[in-house]
Protein backbone atom coordinates (compact mmCIF):
# COMPACT_ATOMS: atom_id res chain seq x y z
CA UNK A 1 0.00 0.00 0.00
CA UNK A 2 2.92 2.22 0.81
CA UNK A 3 4.67 1.79 -2.76
CA UNK A 4 1.05 2.46 -4.15
CA UNK A 5 0.62 5.68 -2.45
CA UNK A 6 4.18 6.35 -3.45
CA UNK A 7 3.67 5.83 -7.26
CA UNK A 8 0.62 7.66 -6.91
CA UNK A 9 1.87 10.74 -5.48
CA UNK A 10 4.90 11.22 -7.18
CA UNK A 11 3.58 10.41 -10.60
CA UNK A 12 0.92 12.71 -9.92
CA UNK A 13 3.48 15.47 -9.27
CA UNK A 14 5.34 15.08 -12.36
CA UNK A 15 2.17 14.85 -14.81
CA UNK A 16 1.07 18.46 -13.21
CA UNK A 17 4.58 19.14 -15.04
CA UNK A 18 4.26 18.40 -18.56
CA UNK A 19 3.17 21.67 -19.59
CA UNK A 20 6.37 23.17 -17.50
CA UNK A 21 8.20 20.12 -19.17
CA UNK A 22 7.31 20.86 -22.06
CA UNK A 23 7.95 25.08 -21.80
CA UNK A 24 11.81 23.98 -21.30
CA UNK A 25 11.54 21.18 -24.18
CA UNK A 26 12.13 17.98 -21.78
CA UNK A 27 9.98 14.88 -21.46
CA UNK A 28 9.37 12.82 -18.28
CA UNK A 29 10.17 8.93 -18.12
CA UNK A 30 9.88 6.75 -14.94
CA UNK A 31 11.27 4.06 -14.65
CA UNK A 32 9.10 0.91 -11.93
CA UNK A 33 10.69 -2.61 -10.89
CA UNK A 34 7.06 -3.90 -11.10
CA UNK A 35 5.92 -5.69 -13.83
CA UNK A 36 4.01 -3.84 -16.52
CA UNK A 37 0.79 -6.29 -15.89
CA UNK A 38 1.09 -3.95 -12.29
CA UNK A 39 1.26 -0.82 -13.96
CA UNK A 40 -1.99 -1.83 -15.90
CA UNK A 41 -3.57 -1.88 -12.27
CA UNK A 42 -2.58 0.96 -10.75
CA UNK A 43 -1.69 3.35 -13.37
CA UNK A 44 -5.36 4.21 -13.51
CA UNK A 45 -5.62 5.31 -10.16
CA UNK A 46 -3.48 8.27 -10.49
CA UNK A 47 -5.92 9.91 -12.27
CA UNK A 48 -8.92 8.97 -9.87
CA UNK A 49 -7.25 10.23 -7.28
CA UNK A 50 -5.72 12.91 -8.33
CA UNK A 51 -7.60 14.10 -11.20
CA UNK A 52 -4.49 14.43 -13.78
CA UNK A 53 -3.55 10.71 -15.61
CA UNK A 54 -0.76 9.71 -16.39
CA UNK A 55 0.84 11.41 -19.05
CA UNK A 56 4.20 10.08 -19.90
CA UNK A 57 6.05 6.43 -20.47
CA UNK A 58 6.46 4.05 -17.45
CA UNK A 59 9.36 1.59 -18.26
CA UNK A 60 8.94 -1.93 -16.48
CA UNK A 61 12.30 -2.92 -15.25
CA UNK A 62 11.14 -6.00 -13.13
CA UNK A 63 14.96 -7.97 -13.11
CA UNK A 64 16.01 -4.50 -11.97
CA UNK A 65 18.83 -4.74 -14.95
CA UNK A 66 18.45 -0.75 -15.34
CA UNK A 67 17.68 0.21 -11.22
CA UNK A 68 21.04 -2.02 -10.71
CA UNK A 69 23.40 -0.07 -13.47
CA UNK A 70 22.29 2.91 -11.99
CA UNK A 71 22.60 2.27 -8.23
CA UNK A 72 19.30 2.94 -7.35
CA UNK A 73 18.59 -0.23 -5.38
CA UNK A 74 18.36 0.27 -1.79
CA UNK A 75 21.11 -1.25 0.26
CA UNK A 76 20.11 -3.54 2.76
CA UNK A 77 16.27 -2.75 2.47
CA UNK A 78 16.01 -5.81 0.45
CA UNK A 79 16.52 -6.50 -3.41
CA UNK A 80 13.21 -4.59 -4.78
CA UNK A 81 13.29 -1.66 -2.07
CA UNK A 82 14.44 1.39 -4.92
CA UNK A 83 16.00 4.52 -3.29
CA UNK A 84 14.38 7.81 -5.14
CA UNK A 85 16.54 8.73 -8.12
CA UNK A 86 15.93 11.69 -10.90
CA UNK A 87 18.19 11.72 -13.99
CA UNK A 88 17.96 14.47 -16.33
CA UNK A 89 19.85 13.74 -19.64
CA UNK A 90 20.53 15.54 -22.64
CA UNK A 91 20.32 15.28 -26.22
CA UNK A 92 23.70 13.06 -26.75
CA UNK A 93 22.43 11.22 -24.11
CA UNK A 94 24.66 12.66 -21.21
CA UNK A 95 24.17 11.93 -18.00
CA UNK A 96 23.52 15.52 -16.65
CA UNK A 97 22.29 15.69 -13.35
CA UNK A 98 21.95 12.92 -10.62
CA UNK A 99 19.80 13.29 -7.45
CA UNK A 100 19.09 10.39 -5.05
CA UNK A 101 16.80 10.62 -2.03
CA UNK A 102 16.55 7.77 0.75
CA UNK A 103 13.23 5.88 -0.03
CA UNK A 104 11.53 7.70 2.58
CA UNK A 105 11.59 11.06 1.30
CA UNK A 106 9.69 12.91 -1.33
CA UNK A 107 11.40 13.94 -4.22
CA UNK A 108 11.83 18.01 -4.76
CA UNK A 109 9.89 18.54 -7.93
CA UNK A 110 10.65 22.46 -7.56
CA UNK A 111 14.39 21.55 -7.30
CA UNK A 112 14.17 19.26 -10.60
CA UNK A 113 12.32 22.19 -12.72
CA UNK A 114 14.91 25.04 -11.68
CA UNK A 115 17.86 22.38 -12.51
CA UNK A 116 16.41 22.11 -15.98
CA UNK A 117 16.40 25.83 -15.71
CA UNK A 118 20.08 26.08 -15.20
CA UNK A 119 21.41 23.57 -17.21
CA UNK A 120 19.61 24.87 -20.15
CA UNK A 121 20.80 28.41 -19.40
CA UNK A 122 24.47 27.80 -18.55
CA UNK A 123 24.66 25.55 -21.81
CA UNK A 124 23.48 28.57 -24.35
CA UNK A 125 25.51 31.68 -22.48
CA UNK A 126 29.04 31.38 -21.10
CA UNK A 127 27.72 32.23 -16.94
CA UNK A 128 27.78 29.79 -14.05
CA UNK A 129 24.67 30.25 -11.77
CA UNK A 130 24.95 30.66 -7.98
CA UNK A 131 23.69 28.91 -4.84
CA UNK A 132 19.59 29.16 -4.85
CA UNK A 133 19.47 30.75 -8.58
CA UNK A 134 16.39 30.92 -10.17
CA UNK A 135 15.67 32.53 -13.50
CA UNK A 136 15.27 36.04 -13.36
CA UNK A 137 18.43 35.80 -10.90
CA UNK A 138 21.58 37.70 -11.34
CA UNK A 139 24.53 35.04 -12.91
CA UNK A 140 28.43 34.89 -13.04
CA UNK A 141 29.88 35.36 -16.00
CA UNK A 142 32.30 32.68 -16.97
CA UNK A 143 36.23 33.64 -15.96
CA UNK A 144 36.70 32.68 -19.68
CA UNK A 145 34.95 35.91 -20.91
CA UNK A 146 36.73 39.21 -20.37
CA UNK A 147 35.08 42.23 -18.36
CA UNK A 148 34.40 44.00 -21.72
CA UNK A 149 33.30 41.45 -23.58
CA UNK A 150 31.14 40.87 -20.75
CA UNK A 151 29.73 44.07 -20.80
CA UNK A 152 28.59 43.98 -24.59
CA UNK A 153 27.07 40.40 -23.99
CA UNK A 154 25.29 41.20 -20.44
CA UNK A 155 23.52 44.03 -19.16
CA UNK A 156 24.58 45.44 -15.52
CA UNK A 157 27.36 43.47 -14.99
CA UNK A 158 29.02 43.94 -11.97
CA UNK A 159 32.60 43.43 -11.40
CA UNK A 160 33.48 42.33 -7.58
CA UNK A 161 36.90 41.03 -8.43
CA UNK A 162 38.54 39.77 -12.07
CA UNK A 163 36.89 36.42 -11.38
CA UNK A 164 33.20 37.32 -9.79
CA UNK A 165 31.45 38.73 -12.12
CA UNK A 166 27.91 39.41 -12.00
CA UNK A 167 25.32 40.38 -14.43
CA UNK A 168 21.71 40.36 -15.10
CA UNK A 169 19.74 37.48 -16.84
CA UNK A 170 16.47 38.47 -16.82
CA UNK A 171 15.67 37.40 -20.63
CA UNK A 172 17.43 33.79 -20.66
CA UNK A 173 14.47 32.04 -19.98
CA UNK A 174 12.96 34.03 -23.04
CA UNK A 175 15.93 33.15 -25.27
CA UNK A 176 15.82 29.58 -24.44
CA UNK A 177 12.32 28.86 -24.92
CA UNK A 178 12.53 31.20 -28.81
CA UNK A 179 15.40 28.81 -29.04
CA UNK A 180 13.36 26.09 -29.04
CA UNK A 181 10.49 27.23 -30.74
CA UNK A 182 12.55 28.13 -33.45
CA UNK A 183 14.28 25.00 -34.01
CA UNK A 184 10.85 22.87 -33.56
CA UNK A 185 9.14 25.11 -36.33
CA UNK A 186 12.14 25.16 -38.69
CA UNK A 187 11.87 21.16 -38.31
CA UNK A 188 8.12 21.50 -38.89
CA UNK A 189 8.49 22.98 -42.18
CA UNK A 190 10.75 20.82 -43.52
CA UNK A 191 8.06 18.10 -42.88
CA UNK A 192 10.15 16.24 -40.63
CA UNK A 193 8.61 14.94 -37.16
CA UNK A 194 10.42 15.83 -33.85
CA UNK A 195 13.31 14.20 -32.74
CA UNK A 196 15.42 14.88 -29.64
CA UNK A 197 18.78 14.73 -31.52
CA UNK A 198 16.73 17.93 -34.01
CA UNK A 199 14.90 19.42 -31.13
CA UNK A 200 17.64 19.21 -27.88
CA UNK A 201 15.14 17.67 -25.72
CA UNK A 202 16.08 16.52 -22.32
CA UNK A 203 14.49 13.34 -20.79
CA UNK A 204 13.88 13.55 -16.99
CA UNK A 205 13.54 9.95 -15.34
CA UNK A 206 12.91 8.77 -12.14
CA UNK A 207 11.92 5.27 -10.52
CA UNK A 208 8.84 4.95 -9.07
Amino acid sequence: RTKILRHIVELFLAATLKPEFAKRNAKALALSIDPIEEHHRWAPDIGEVTGTPLNFPIVADPDRKVAELYDMIHPGAGDTSTVRSVFIVDPENTLRLMLTYPKSVGRNFDEIVRVLDALQATDRDPIATPADWRPGDRVIVSPGVSTDDAKAKFRNVEEVKPYLRYADAEELATKLQQHFQGQVAAQGAAGAAPTPARTGEVSVWADT
